[in-house]
């Protein structure tokens, strides 16, 4: 919590010791809980851009690159290029569905979809019948699919209650007829 100092005269004081600590906490936590591996930070060079990088440098590994040494690469290596496009691509083709879902599904609709693509990027196969997957909070999902977290709650429930997935800890149990309905359904 930041007090202001008894010592100081000023209405406020803000420790930015404390406040910087807390931020990079806040990142890397925010990081590690939506799993992600890796991350690009688009800097345009300004104050707010500077306090992003030197607080990303802190929380993260952290690799910077000049814009016009990145551009120069990627004019010379048409492989680094290629990926880089894949990469842009496959952002744009989430960031397109997600907006489709927003516009055009319901929750549920929303909810199946997300599983989907959950399955689809981390889900690992068992001789089961399921697919497990490490289950992100109910807060995340619901941050991800535009709802609130209770209504994410209710519909898991539902779905154990018909027992098209099973949850265990951090893992998800996605049942493969499950997967195969949700995507008849999309």
């Amino acid at each position: 919590m930041i007090r202001p100092d008894p010592k100081d005269p000023s209405p406020l004081r803000i420790d930015e010791v404390l406040v910087r600590k807390m931020l990079v906490l806040f990142i890397r936590d925010e990081t590690t809980k939506a799993r992600l591996r890796r991350a690009v930070v688009g800097v345009s060079g300004g104050v707010d851009s500077a306090v992003t990088v030197a607080l990303a440098t802190e929380a993260l590994e952290l690799v910077t690159i000049w814009r016009s040494d990145f551009l120069q690469i990627l004019g010379e290596n048409f492989t680094i290029a290629k990926k880089v496009l894949a990469e842009l691509s496959k952002r744009l083709r989430n960031a397109s569905n997600r907006i489709e879902s927003l516009a055009t599904m319901d929750v549920y609709g929303r909810l199946a979809r997300f599983f989907l693509d959950l399955a689809r990027e981390q889900g690992k196969t068992l001789d089961n019948g399921y697919v497990a997957v490490t289950r992100p909070t109910h807060q995340a999902i619901a941050n991800m699919i535009g709802t609130s977290r209770e209504t994410v709650s209710r519909l898991i429930h539902d779905l154990m209650r018909q027992n098209l997935l099973l949850s265990e800890g951090k893992t998800i149990y996605l049942r493969k007829s499950a997967l195969d309905q949700f995507r008849a359904e999309l």
